[in-house]
């Protein structure tokens, strides 16, 4: 028997506690500290998931178009609001709120506020949860 006396058993359970408790992904967010950024220019938006979304960014002038992917983690009612109040001609913008970790080398989207021309600015877009599926998100207007 590799354990033989309880000594060594509860070491032994132990251990494994801790490795698979560290293991789990936790948000350990400052709750104090909040840090807003506007993000402008914004020339597509796409609806992955209840949260997840991503911004096709382009700078005037500009030929390059990069990419901001926000993943809010807060699931209440109120951490994303959509508004269709830009004006035709203007790019659309967004407005994020970040928290840094506990351990202050991450930041975490608690807020997410987009400001669009109308609804039909939102498309659809893909996710993938491994082997629980992946599809792509079909916007209903």
């Amino acid at each position: 028997m590799l354990f033989k006396n309880w000594t060594l058993k509860t070491l032994g359970l132990l251990l494994v506690l801790v490795f698979f408790g560290g293991c789990q992904k936790k948000y350990y967010i400052d709750k104090t500290t909040y840090e807003d950024e506007t993000i402008t220019d914004i020339v597509r938006v796409f609806w992955h998931e209840q949260r997840h979304y991503s911004f096709y960014i382009q700078k005037e002038g500009s030929q390059e178009i990069n990419i901001k992917e926000i993943d809010v983690v807060y699931n209440y009612d109120k951490s994303v609001k959509i508004f269709s109040d830009v004006p035709a001609g203007n790019k659309m913008w967004a407005k994020i709120k970040e928290s840094r970790g506990r351990t202050g080398f991450n930041y975490y989207t608690v807020y997410l506020e987009i400001h669009l021309h109308s609804v039909k600015d939102v498309e659809g877009g893909g996710w993938n949860h491994g082997k629980f599926g992946s599809g792509q998100t079909q916007v209903v207007q």
